[in-house]
């Protein structure tokens, strides 16, 4: 059953990446809710400084006005973040929102809470926990117990069954640790999404220079290539190691000369994530922009506003915009963790970290 709506999701993918090609339609197929500014951690590279805002949540009734009107637009999957999502009480009633209106369903949390709240999280399909590296290395950006906190929700995730992938943050207080994520993510059989931290951070001195982000993909390659679960396609990485401008740098509509073999942005076209205050953006790079706001403008209208933006490409979004560019081996990777991940055998318990 699970199976089957992953592979019909897939299909309305294939179909709005058509109409798009053909006819320009523009169609939310990811839509990510920050459903609230509450985290019980205050990491500093947080995009959304969800520890400097006033408002904390997004009332339930226009969150489910929302997943309503995402399902009217297309939507396939809808991602709950925040903050800690799973600090809201009602969040399996918005959980069954999305279940009933027949959407997928992801939930990205650090963790802390994934053991007390797992009934909590027995519909969704998919689960991401944030893992910034080895013990030492995490809990100094994330606090004391809190690497101990994540692994232990990564177990109880797949004892219940949940398909989890690990989402890290590398910054320079921890690219040391992509050994030990990779490895770990083979251990427990589960899939390695790696970022860079955000341009939004407020520590420059956590970023990495144009050297050192280079040698970072050429290192995840290096592990994709070696059979360890890393999210991103080989093309992807290829891409991304080739970058030929500065890797802060966004192409905007106007800028000469335009730089050759640049993708172009996609997310304006598929992707969108909307605020706890309504905002509407295309992606978590342009966080802050002028964009529409789903609560007064309405979501129809706020969608079109997106393309008010003059990016037209940048370095962070290149997996979104290859697999939404109809890029064949870009799409047959999201297909392979994302459905194909389900027919793999359960992990071996003996083999967990102690």
């Amino acid at each position: 059953m699970q199976m089957a709506r992953k592979i019909k999701a897939g299909c309305s993918v294939i179909g709005s990446i058509l109409a798009n090609k053909l006819y320009g339609k523009r169609t939310p197929l990811i839509a990510t809710l920050l459903v609230t500014n509450r985290c019980n951690l205050k990491c500093n590279y947080c995009y959304a400084r969800v520890f400097d805002r006033k408002l904390e949540d997004m009332p339930i009734q226009e969150i489910c006005k929302i997943i309503d009107d995402l399902k009217a637009l297309g939507t396939v999957l809808i991602v709950l973040s925040g903050g800690e999502p799973l600090l809201r009480d009602d969040l399996p009633d918005i959980i069954r929102h999305v279940k009933n209106n027949g959407l997928l369903c992801e939930v990205l949390t650090n963790g802390a809470l994934v053991a007390e709240k797992v009934e909590d999280l027995k519909d969704i399909d998919y689960l991401c926990i944030s893992l910034d590296g080895n013990e030492t290395d995490h809990d100094k950006s994330r606090g004391k117990g809190s690497y101990k906190a994540a692994v232990s929700a990564i177990e109880t995730a797949l004892d219940m069954g949940i398909q989890t992938r690990i989402h890290a943050t590398l910054t320079k207080n921890n690219i040391q640790s992509l050994p030990h994520l990779a490895e770990l993510a083979k251990t427990y059989g589960v899939r390695l999404n790696c970022a860079i931290a955000s341009r939004h951070t407020q520590d420059p001195s956590l970023l990495f220079s144009r050297e050192e982000i280079r040698d970072f993909y050429i290192r995840l390659k290096e592990y994709s290539r070696k059979k360890y679960p890393i999210v991103n396609a080989l093309s992807t990485l290829d891409y991304l190691i080739n970058w030929p401008l500065s890797y802060d740098y966004i192409y905007k509509e106007g800028d000469q000369p335009a730089p050759s073999g640049l993708i172009p942005c996609k997310r304006k076209d598929f992707t969108c994530y909307i605020d706890v205050d309504g905002s509407l953006y295309p992606c978590s790079t342009k966080w802050n922009a002028s964009c529409g706001n789903v609560l007064t403008d309405g979501l129809k209208t706020a969608w079109q506003k997106v393309l008010g933006l003059k990016c037209r490409s940048c370095i962070t979004e290149v997996e979104a915009n290859l697999l939404f560019s109809g890029n064949f081996k870009s799409f047959m990777n999201v297909f392979a963790y994302t459905v194909l991940d389900l027919l793999k055998p359960a992990p071996n318990k003996k083999l967990r970290v102690k």
